[in-house]
């Protein structure tokens, strides 16, 4: 698999996972993913979503994908780390989309495509 981990209030797996079901109705829809690869990978899937949009801030009704450490003048954040807001897309689509983006993921890892 070419996420390595995905953190978001809905998984039992996340810390505090029992807070959230105490005090939440209902689960947000932001999501961090760290993608294999680090940046490249990275890189990789940013580039390759077609359904959600590529910026560089979240919030919308669209689904957003952010890789912060590409706007980062100083690198601060782990190089494989994106950022989903997911928004009003059809489910189906995004997965899609996301499927498609970890296939190029999946070649430039296996390859070794650029450098970090």
């Amino acid at each position: 698999m070419f996420v390595e981990w995905c953190r978001h209030t809905s998984l039992k797996s996340r810390p505090q996972h029992d807070v959230a079901v105490r005090n939440l109705d209902k689960f947000g829809q932001m999501m961090t993913m760290k993608i294999r690869g680090g940046g490249n990978g990275a890189m990789a899937f940013y580039g390759a979503v077609r359904v959600a949009r590529r910026v560089t801030r979240t919030g919308g009704a669209e689904a957003l994908v952010k890789y912060q450490r590409s706007i980062e003048m100083v690198k601060v954040t782990h190089g494989g780390i994106v950022r989903i807001s997911a928004g009003i897309e059809d489910e189906e689509d995004l997965l899609d989309d996301f499927s498609k983006a970890l296939q190029v993921v999946e070649r430039v890892v296996r390859e070794g495509v650029g450098a970090e």
